[in-house]
């Protein structure tokens, strides 16, 4: 396994480079010192696969890049696009690497209870892709958004709002004991075990 090209001034930074080189018995003897701010994370890149170390307290702002090529490259995306400021750029950058390719793969990605209505935009409207959630995120999102109508007392009313915002694009909410709400054109609840099923198979 060799090593090339790496920050030599922010490993040095790092007390666990020479113990992490070490354990994997990496060759350093073609490391560069390069000048410069210790990054927000390091990226190692091999033959057999890549490594990420990330520096704590700082990787949580960087966003992650969506290779333009995302689309071309594979069959389906799975996203989980985390919180913040990242989260809607992630979101945006996958759309852009969509409207660029011709092929419509499908795309899942995870939401969270603090999703807003910015975020339901960024995926509007995309019928190969699904949004998963829990129940209880889904009710967090649904009460919080700006929208005239009638309170949010169930998982059927939350879902409604959802769907008014994100039209086409699929929305799978799970329901613990009770199953999963599948929101494909209309919604449906599926029974616990015809989610595990489907799980057994998707498996198979």
């Amino acid at each position: 396994m060799h090593v090339r090209n790496i920050c030599g001034d922010s490993l040095r930074r790092i007390r666990s480079s020479n113990r992490l080189f070490e354990q994997v018995d990496a060759d350093t003897r073609f490391v560069r010192a390069l000048p410069g701010q210790v990054p927000g994370s390091l990226l190692f890149n091999f033959r057999e696969g890549h490594l990420l170390v990330p520096r704590p307290c700082v990787q949580r702002h960087a966003i992650p890049v969506v290779p333009m090529g995302v689309f071309d490259d594979f069959d389906a995306v799975i996203v989980n696009p985390g919180s913040g400021p990242a989260r809607r750029a992630v979101l945006e950058a996958l759309r852009a690497a969509r409207r660029r390719c011709q092929r419509a793969a499908p795309v899942a990605i995870t939401m969270r209870s603090d999703w807003d209505e910015q975020d339901l935009a960024a995926v509007k409207g995309e019928p190969s892709w699904w949004l998963f959630a829990k129940e209880q995120e889904a009710m967090s999102i649904a009460t919080t958004l700006p929208i005239c109508g009638r309170q949010v007392t169930t998982v059927e009313a939350a879902l409604d709002r959802l769907k008014a915002l994100i039209g086409p694009t699929r929305l799978l909410v799970t329901a613990g004991a009770r199953g999963a709400y599948l929101f494909n054109g209309k919604l449906v609840q599926l029974a616990t075990r015809a989610v595990q099923a489907a799980s057994v198979m998707s498996r198979n």
